[in-house]
């Protein structure tokens, strides 16, 4: 895991593993809805749809990097914000 401040004032965080790779197709649709790679008694294949759409309404995005045996990255770029006294339980 990677986090860096960006110069437009957000952050990247990347997560990498080494693991199988995705092939270009599947790496196309991994975040549809109801798409996966697992069986039908795995999952239900909402989990990155599900992680696309809520980065997108905090004003990010998501990009995954993946190739058959290299791993995957996948980068999450944010919106920096400022905590008010509320979030940090912090006495104003």
């Amino acid at each position: 895991m990677r986090a860096a401040l960006l110069p437009d004032g957000g952050v990247e965080i990347a997560l990498s593993d080494d693991g199988y790779g995705m092939t270009t197709q599947v790496r196309r649709r991994i975040f549809e809805p109801f798409y996966t790679t697992k069986s039908a008694e795995s999952g239900t294949g909402l989990g990155l749809a599900i992680v696309h759409e809520l980065i997108g309404q905090a004003g990010g995005s998501i990009a995954v990097e993946s190739a058959p045996e290299r791993g995957s990255t996948f980068r999450i770029r944010l919106p920096l914000a400022i905590a008010s006294d509320a979030m940090t339980g912090r006495a104003a």
